[in-house]
């Protein structure tokens, strides 16, 4: 796991400085050891956090034998003991005994037909100095990140982190008006999109090629989604073929490493799924199965798991690492700074930020249960899909009727996306069709509310940039799919790749932290493509058949218990010691030019009165304003 960054520019030796700062930048990422080095018209940096052949053999920027190729890779590839050996039947030679090198040599042998042979997390540029070519590309899902952006003269300048790219390539500048319209209404920007009109993200599964003086051309590789089962199919995808045996191994696969593995575990279904396998895996191969598991816990017990992830961890034998939250404002906003590099509202981001620091201090890897919900139909929105099958029609008067108990009649709370929270949400979502209904449970800022919130000016900008029309384009590639596996497979495009894996990446590599998510797999989410819809959902429980086989190896009185997820209680924290920081940053001029200072003033004591939940709508402001003015405390 690394960062990496260069330029490709016709004068070389005039950005080789600008890439060395943006690699120094790039340090928490990989903290062993760092190189730049300029190959023709391309200058390539890398910073390494040493996971795989711990030689310097392996360091990066990796060249061919012949000196034509050049190679910058952040990532893991799981199978490249696989590849090396299809490889060396062809042929080739290798000197090292990493998946740098393999990746390299399959480039080399393959080129763009060698990314759908990779398992794994990666985004990597490939240099061909003969042809003067670069060949950028990202894993399926969007685990590993590369951002890009195109300069005056005609060349590219690309990085691991946006921040990088603003503060020694493009310089800062005002939000672009689809950035901030897919933010105020998401907490994240979608796609290519970035709150910076000058740099571009390339999307999840996607690849680059580029010359100097000519366009980028950005295709996806991983092609058009395949359909999945019927609707009322009940057959099992693989005969007899359990869900957990392929689970366990995708976890053995992941478990390649030079440096010690340890395991993220909450109280979900998820990660005791991924620790049960990390156990089997260890004792198959010799070990005793102990392997250590690290908890998060908070002392508010709504947002409380760590007592479910301690018997967990118990039952399977293996080590509990428990560390209740007791996070300062002033680690608090450590991690928020984090977040707004590249902005996200995603109040989980602290958590996961404060869980990957307690990790590193034992490990440089872990398994985490990333991909479950999206593939195995865990999330309340698809709860609330069904609701609203139903309830969309309904006369529009009950409707009405209904959204009207939903805000006078159900007392606000500041809770962890409590009932008050979600029946608001539903209620607003009934009138809508349901891709435009799935958007709105996962909408920060309505329409109305983003009126109110900026001036005329900017609101006639961003009206139209809500992301929808992203969704709707996942929704409608999806059309031969069953209702449910729509709605998974929109997440997956959307939120998954750019709110979720986003924060995983960012928290963990702030921390120099490897995490490996087994159920993002190509083998787990196949087999999981082809199970029957009710295998995911049944009625108002998601995840049956994970809950069911997970019962052979938990008791059952574990499986049972809540699911509460992993929020951060920001609500509660803007509303008591958080609140000078909140008020003093929101109200400071920064946020003038986009909003109107007396709908924030509002916002904020229509929070502290209890009158709304304004959490997360509050921790995007701050969010977008630490963007805006990275430098204010």
């Amino acid at each position: 796991m690394c960062g990496i960054a260069g330029i490709v520019h016709r004068n070389p030796s005039s950005v080789q400085d600008q890439v060395t700062r943006m690699t120094g930048d790039l340090v928490h990422r990989g903290p062993d050891s760092g190189q730049v080095a300029a190959f023709g018209e391309a200058v390539l940096g890398h910073r390494r956090l040493s996971i795989l052949d711990l030689t310097d053999a392996s360091s990066q920027p990796m060249r061919s034998s012949d000196g034509r190729y050049v190679l910058v890779f952040n990532g893991e590839i799981y199978n490249f003991r696989d590849l090396r050996s299809q490889l060396i039947s062809s042929g080739s030679q290798f000197v090292t005994d990493g998946d740098t090198e393999v990746l390299l040599q399959s480039l080399v042998v393959w080129g763009e037909s060698a990314l759908p042979r990779l398992i794994g997390m990666f985004a990597f540029a490939f240099w061909d100095s003969v042809e003067q070519r670069l060949l950028c590309a990202r894993d399926r899902y969007g685990e590993k990140p590369f951002f890009y952006s195109l300069l005056d003269d005609g060349g590219i300048a690309f990085c691991s982190e946006p921040e990088p790219l603003r503060r020694h390539v493009v310089g800062p500048s005002e939000p672009s008006p689809v950035g901030l319209g897919q933010f105020l209404s998401l907490g994240y920007t979608l796609g290519t999109s970035t709150l910076h009109p000058r740099i571009t993200r390339l999307p999840h599964g996607s690849s680059l090629v580029f010359r100097i003086g000519d366009s980028p051309v950005v295709k996806r590789w991983t092609g058009a989604p395949s359909r999945v089962c019927d609707e009322d199919s009940t057959s099992s995808p693989e005969g007899d073929v359990r869900l957990l045996d392929v689970l366990d191994g995708c976890v053995h696969d992941q478990l390649v490493s030079d440096v010690p593995v340890g395991v993220l575990l909450s109280g979900g279904l998820d990660s005791a799924a991924i620790a049960s396998g990390l156990v089997n895996c260890t004792q198959d191969s010799g070990g005793s199965g102990q392997v250590p598991s690290f908890t998060i816990g908070f002392s508010d017990s709504a947002f409380d798991e760590s007592n479910v992830a301690k018997m967990t961890a118990r039952h399977l034998g293996i080590t509990p690492n428990v560390r209740v939250i007791e996070m300062s404002d002033d680690d608090r906003f450590k991690a928020l700074e984090r977040a707004s590099e590249e902005p996200i509202a995603d109040s989980s981001f602290i958590p996961t930020w404060a869980l990957a620091r307690f990790a590193r201090e034992e490990v440089t890897v872990v398994l985490s249960g990333d991909g479950g919900d999206e593939f195995l139909g865990g999330y309340p929105t698809y709860v609330a899909n069904k609701i609203h099958n139903y309830g969309s029609r309904l006369p529009r008067f009950a409707r009405d009727f209904f959204r009207y108990l939903a805000y006078n009649a159900v007392p606000v709370t500041h809770g962890k996306v409590g009932f008050d929270y979600k029946v608001r949400q539903l209620a607003d979502g009934l009138h809508l069709d349901p891709c435009a209904a799935h958007h709105s449970w996962r909408r920060f800022f309505s329409d109305a509310q983003l009126r109110r919130l900026l001036h005329p000016a900017v609101y006639d900008e961003v009206r139209d940039h809500s992301g929808l029309e992203e969704f709707t384009l996942a929704w409608d590639a999806a059309s031969d799919m069953p209702p449910l596996e729509r709605a998974m497979f929109v997440d997956r495009e959307t939120w998954m790749a750019n709110d979720i894996l986003v924060k995983v990446d960012r928290s963990s590599m702030s921390h120099g932290l490897e995490c490996r998510a087994p159920m993002l797999h190509p083998a787990f989410t196949s087999y999981c493509s082809k199970l029957p819809v009710k295998e995911k959902l049944d009625f108002m429980t998601g995840k049956p058949v994970l809950r069911r086989e997970l019962s052979s190896r938990i008791p059952r009185d574990i499986l049972r218990l809540p699911k509460r997820g992993f929020n951060a209680p920001v609500s509660t924290w803007f509303a008591g010691s958080g609140a000078p920081f909140l008020k003093d940053r929101l109200l400071s001029p920064t946020l003038r030019t986009w909003c109107r200072q007396n709908a924030i003033s509002d916002m904020i004591e229509e929070h502290l009165s209890m009158r709304a939940d304004h959490g997360l709508r509050l921790l995007a402001l701050y969010i977008l304003s630490s963007w805006l003015d990275p430098g204010k405390p």
